[in-house]
């Protein structure tokens, strides 16, 4: 998150006097800004209460598994599971989720049939011990997993299981299910097409996660774009997903695989994924040649030219990103002018009033630069208002500090003090504007 320098401007501007060679009284008081920088904090989330809830609708029962209590329902899917200690609007959720999902693979990649399915939510120990015995590496990082076996292609024994102390559970669900749907996929493209249904369950269930879902994929992809380390097609192919070489590495793997198969369904039409699909279920084999086969073209075309333009363009909330960032910047320029300005007042001694005027212009100067490049940025939408607010004040202080060289200082504490509000204003909706979007926008500095 990028640090906002930020300025309370507690001020009451006194009128300049005895400006004669040989002493200047009352510069000290105007020192513009005083504080500590403005940096976004995010809320923490509250621990959850274990009391156990109640089931808003009748369970089929209770289950003893390994000497703990579960509740029991039965569903369209198969048994739902989860332990007494879960809020039921959290299993409600589940339930609503595994619905959405089920919609989505029937439009999306054709999937109407699916086996079943025994559903299990627990809360954190018992889904890292769970996750533990299903042999992955780092049970502390998921959130969800599948498990099953394949008999003569069919899907035996399936089972999904879900923290319900994680975040994303709309996402992990569905995410969860895909892989039931679809099993004979290879893995990066399994994991791919998991999250291109899971994000559509996402707009169904919960709209607003599935939109920063997809900027913080986004400025993960775009980010190892720039730095040159996006993974190549083969290397996506043939990374061990259960024990990647560490969580960053799993995290661009994950984000990459899904952008690249939005990809592959805009460059061609969503049919694409149903008949990588169904042609990975008649031979799953373990070579990049059924896809290439499906989708009509090399692998490696398909991933340079999602490496070149697959984000070439910026969809219109990173556009507001960018802008956002741009005036934090800006932001912190005038901040550095203001200290420099606080410093001058400090440490003025005896001057000419000839000599005054020329640092009050210099000022003028500098101000009416940082106006100009305001003036230029694009600010769409959220970031519209700020950018005007902050060229408000800019403005204001770059009048004032002609005012003072016209030796006019009433005026000039007037849109001193004019400025502070606007100032303190803007400060406060930029840096909610970007702390309410730090889950995926990170500015440079």
């Amino acid at each position: 998150m990028h640090s906002i320098a930020r300025h309370t401007l507690t001020l009451a501007f006194m009128v300049l006097t005895a400006l004669v060679a040989g002493g200047c009284q009352g510069l000290g008081e105007w020192l513009v800004g005083q504080g500590e920088p403005l940096t976004a904090v995010s809320t923490p989330t509250p621990s959850p209460t274990p009391p156990p809830s109640e089931p808003v609708l009748s369970y089929l029962g209770v289950v003893i598994k390994e000497g703990r209590p579960f509740y029991q329902e039965v569903t369209s899917f198969g048994p739902l599971q989860y332990e007494p200690w879960v809020e039921y609007t959290t299993v409600q959720q589940i339930k609503d989720t595994l619905a959405a999902t089920q919609q989505v693979l029937a439009s999306g990649l054709g999937i109407s049939d699916l086996p079943p399915i025994a559903i299990s939510i627990t809360w954190d120990s018992e889904f890292i011990r769970a996750a533990g015995q299903s042999q992955f590496q780092h049970p502390t990082w998921l959130a969800g997993f599948a498990a099953y076996g394949l008999a003569n292609g069919q899907v035996v024994n399936a089972r999904i299981y879900v923290n319900a102390q994680a975040e994303g559970i709309t996402h992990n669900t569905a995410h969860e299910l895909t892989h039931i749907a679809a099993p004979t996929l290879p893995q990066w493209l399994a994991e791919g097409i998991a999250e291109y249904v899971a994000y559509r369950v996402d707009l169904l269930v919960e709209p607003g996660a599935g939109e920063r879902r997809m900027l913080q994929a986004r400025g993960l992809v775009r980010k190892a774009q720039e730095q040159e380390r996006l993974l190549t097609i083969e290397a996506l192919h043939d990374l061990i997903w259960e024990a990647p070489p560490d969580y960053s590495t799993l995290e661009l793997a994950y984000a990459q695989s899904w952008l690249l198969v939005e990809h592959l369904a805009a460059a061609h039409d969503s049919t694409v994924l149903g008949r990588l699909v169904d042609d990975y279920a008649r031979d799953p084999a373990t070579t990049l040649a059924t896809f290439e086969a499906a989708i009509g073209t090399p692998a490696t075309d398909l991933w340079e030219h999602f490496a070149v333009n697959a984000l070439a363009e910026l969809i219109p909330e990173e556009q507001v990103g960018q802008s956002l960032c741009a005036l934090a910047n800006l932001q912190s320029e005038e901040g550095a002018l203001t200290q420099e300005w606080n410093q001058f007042l400090q440490d003025t001694g005896p001057v000419t009033r000839n000599q005054l005027t020329q640092r009050f212009l210099k000022f003028t100067q500098a101000w009416g630069s940082i106006l100009a490049e305001v003036s230029v940025l694009p600010a769409p939408s959220d970031a519209a208002p700020i950018k005007e607010r902050m060229m408000d004040y800019v403005a204001l202080l770059q009048e004032a500090m002609l005012l003072l060289a016209q030796g006019r200082e009433t005026q000039a504490n007037v849109n001193l003090t004019a400025a502070n509000v606007g100032r303190a204003t803007t400060h406060q909706m930029l840096g909610e504007a970007l702390q309410a979007r730090a889950s995926w926008l990170k500015c440079a500095a």
